[in-house]
């Protein structure tokens, strides 16, 4: 039970609150000890114009979200450099010697400072991505950097040891991402990798050079592989072809890693245990070259081999795609597919409930990626085309969270907000006439909260992709140009 909560409308006030005891804070230390007046009007101007950007720009915002390790190495290096600088103004000044004991306090209050302030940045971003207020977060980082300001050593008996505060605010927060990147995307390719060498121990007729170079696939020493694969051209099996194919899919050379199959597939010696994920893989790479038809015909070339758990999420991702996000769109045939898109996802599920993968589906997996957040996220997406909005959100929300560098929740979540704000609007319309204006505010109000998000997702989805011509990415661009009015920035 909650015995107290701010109302939304005190929020703001507390916002602009929160500045002036900054402000504050930063102003007196400065007169204290007959420092510039400009140091003040800095750090405050600046919190302020990066709290106004972030706010308001998500080009900027979805700069700062996709390439979080360009941010965290940006802060350890300016916090080396401010920090070398005042050691050597101290220096330079005749201060006193520092004592090691106090210098090591110091470096401990700016790293705990430092892991305090990006855990609220993080936070300020998740609240974002969620289209959720973001007025508590704002004053929760504000408060960080007030005392932040009132633990830094300004006092001339403590001014030597300035240099070493600002080293422990860059420590704690670089090593704050280091610890977080363990248990995201970064992390998630090791594991991935681990788990594919664990499955070789268990795998059949797998010959000495195969076992070399699936290891080596797995701890994406492409270089390694490169040379590998040139010295062997000759000694050709199925599971090499799928593996190399896979290594070029991952670096986005879809046609490329399509010959490779297909040659594989023409030939009369290929292994058939292993013709459904040489078909798989054919439409993977088509779907990216945008062969709708042809990548339809290898789905259904693999299903007919057998019911694999990528091959079904795959073909249920791919139908669900063709699911207009308005409902007045809907028409029979799109109804078809999304009943035949949830039979997959179901299917999927039952299977990864109760099978263990095999290691050329890991292999290809890994390829996509295929996690269980992939799995995830095609699930909470099949349920965003079949109408159940709610636990899809929540679903998506959950998969950026544990796996923020994975580009496609961002796109489902992105087609979320679109839906979202068709529904919306389509509402707003019916009831203007019969509904009070509080509540046209709040449903006015649901609409642009969506438009963020959507927004905001899109970038991120294309940011994270790169320059790679994946479907992902491809999407999201027309995505972007289809609803360039709806998802308009005010």
């Amino acid at each position: 039970m909650r015995f107290f909560t701010i109302p939304i409308k005190l929020l703001r006030p507390l916002s602009y609150a929160g500045y002036l005891f900054l402000i504050v804070a930063a102003h007196v230390p400065v007169e204290t000890n007959h420092l510039s007046r400009f140091i003040t009007l800095g750090f405050v101007g600046t919190v302020a114009f990066a709290d106004l950007v972030i706010t308001q720009r998500a080009e900027v915002t979805a700069f700062l979200i996709a390439k979080r390790h360009y941010v965290s190495i940006t802060v350890l290096s300016l916090t080396v450099l401010f920090g070398s600088l005042a050691i050597w103004t101290s220096v330079k000044s005749g201060g006193p010697t520092p004592n090691i004991m106090v210098l090591f306090q110091f470096m401990l209050e700016g790293a705990l400072v430092g892991v305090i302030i990006r855990v609220l940045v993080l936070t300020r971003f998740e609240q974002l991505l969620k289209g959720a207020n973001i007025e508590i977060p704002r004053i929760l980082l504000l408060i960080a950097l007030t005392v932040s300001i009132w633990l830094f050593p300004l006092v001339p008996s403590h001014r030597s040891y300035a240099g070493f505060y600002i080293y422990g605010l860059g420590v704690g927060f670089f090593v704050h991402y280091l610890l977080r990147r363990k248990e995201h995307k970064r992390a998630e390719a090791s594991r991935l990798g681990q788990y594919i060498v664990e499955l070789l121990g268990s795998a059949e007729n797998i010959s000495v050079q195969e076992d070399q170079i699936i290891r080596l696939y797995a701890n994406q020493n492409w270089r390694a592989l490169d040379k590998l694969f040139s010295n062997n051209q000759r000694q050709r099996t199925t599971l090499l072809a799928i593996v190399k194919a896979s290594m070029l899919r991952i670096k986005g050379q879809y046609g490329e890693a399509r010959a490779i199959v297909e040659r594989e597939l023409d030939r009369k010696e290929h292994d058939e245990k292993q013709e459904q994920y040489l078909h798989l893989h054919r439409a993977l790479n088509l779907a990216d070259l945008k062969q709708w038809e042809r990548m339809y015909a290898s789905l259904e070339n693999a299903l007919k081999c057998g019911r694999d758990l990528l091959t079904l999420v795959t073909m249920g991702l791919r139908l669900a795609e063709e699911v207009p996000l308005n409902p007045a769109d809907v028409s029979a045939e799109h109804e078809a597919k999304r009943q035949r898109a949830l039979s997959c996802i179901w299917e999927a599920l039952q299977i990864n409930d109760v099978a263990r993968p095999e290691l050329v589906s890991s292999i290809i997996g890994r390829a996509l990626p295929m996690t269980w957040t992939f799995l995830m996220d095609a699930y909470a997406y099949v349920l965003l085309k079949a109408g159940h909005v709610g636990f899809s959100k929540a679903l998506l929300a959950t998969c950026i969270y544990e796996d923020p560098y994975f580009s496609s929740p961002y796109l489902h979540l992105a087609e979320w907000s679109v839906a979202d704000v068709l529904r919306q609007q389509d509402l707003y319309t019916r009831k203007s006439a019969n509904t009070s204006t509080k509540q046209l505010e709040a449903m006015q109000a649901n609409i642009e909260r969506s438009q963020r998000v959507g927004r905001l997702c899109l970038k991120i989805a294309i940011r994270l992709e790169k320059n790679k011509g994946s479907l992902t990415r491809s999407r999201a661009l027309t995505l972007m140009s289809e609803y360039e009015s709806l998802l308009h920035e005010a």
